[in-house]
């Protein structure tokens, strides 16, 4: 698959076709049975993404607390 498909498939996932643009990519997607099934494959990935937890460590969040009131990291 070319950059042009990835890029327009993201775009389909995440909405940010226009309604005519979503209709025509959905019936170019169900005449593609190999696009079809990366599209699935994607969908699944990126589902998985969404709901990862993206939260730092404490000892992160304190050494960037100290480098902001001290501009500098901590010794350890």
């Amino acid at each position: 698959m070319n950059e042009v498909m990835m890029n327009e498939m993201l775009r389909y996932f995440y909405h940010e076709l226009s309604s005519a643009e979503s209709i025509s990519y959905e019936h170019f997607l169900n005449d593609n049975p190999y696009l079809m099934e990366i599209y699935q494959s994607y969908t699944q990935t990126l589902g998985k993404l969404s709901i990862s937890n993206y939260s730092p460590s404490q000892a992160t969040i304190d050494n960037i607390l100290h480098y902001a009131n001290v501009g500098e990291l901590p010794n350890t």
